[in-house]
């Protein structure tokens, strides 16, 4: 669950410095981010978060599977 929670932080992450490239200043929040740096920081910040929180949660979700002991040998 705490993965899913970063990944929604990763994603407003994203939001925010995309929407600010895209529409420029003001398109969510007045001061947030505050200049083109920041947005390209918000951007790739937030990507990251989403891809490390992806692989985190696809790992939890992989250590749940019941392991079956077979193998299939020639």
């Amino acid at each position: 669950m705490m993965w899913a929670l970063v990944d929604v932080a990763g994603v407003l992450a994203l939001a925010l410095g995309a929407g600010y490239l895209v529409h420029g200043p003001g398109f969510f929040f007045n001061n947030v981010p505050g200049s083109s740096l920041q947005a390209l920081v918000f951007t790739f910040g937030g990507l990251a978060t989403i891809l490390i929180a992806a692989v985190k949660m696809l790992a939890e979700v992989l250590k749940q599977m019941p392991q079956d002991g077979s193998t299939t040998q020639p």
